[in-house]
């Protein structure tokens, strides 16, 4: 099944390691951004939040507000009192090592940003990114 996933995805030598370490790969939810998804997330309704492939630089985040029936046993969940979940699938996991949930505002914007450390570069929409 690894195999198949690091041919179809084209993954660097590196990302093994990753797949390995996938169950104690810390993710972060900041206080900023539970508060805005208990804005958005209506009864037992969570987030998840994909790595998936596409863009300029090769891969690219996705969020999707998904209800109950989809949840997944292997899901990494991120709970925090009774705010809603967010929840990652093991293989996205493993490109969200150390990386963060933000919810930011700016002048006349607000929108949700992940900051990844392992992230090598991006393109210059900042929708993708690589490893």
């Amino acid at each position: 099944m690894l195999s198949s996933l690091v041919s179809s995805f084209k993954l660097p030598t590196s990302t093994f390691a990753r797949f390995l370490s996938v169950q104690d790969t810390p993710f972060t939810v900041t206080p900023k951004a539970f508060a805005k998804l208990s804005n958005m997330v209506k009864d037992d309704s969570f987030l998840r939040i994909k790595v998936e492939e596409g863009g300029c630089a090769g891969l690219k985040y996705s969020f999707d507000i998904e209800e109950p029936s989809l949840r997944q046993t292997d899901d990494r969940v991120i709970k925090d009192n009774d705010y809603p979940e967010v929840r990652i699938d093991p293989f996205s996991l493993a490109y969200l090592q150390d990386a963060r949930l933000e919810f930011i505002q700016e002048d006349f914007r607000e929108f949700f940003k992940v900051t990844n450390p392992h992230a090598t570069a991006t393109c210059s929409c900042g929708e993708s990114y690589s490893v």
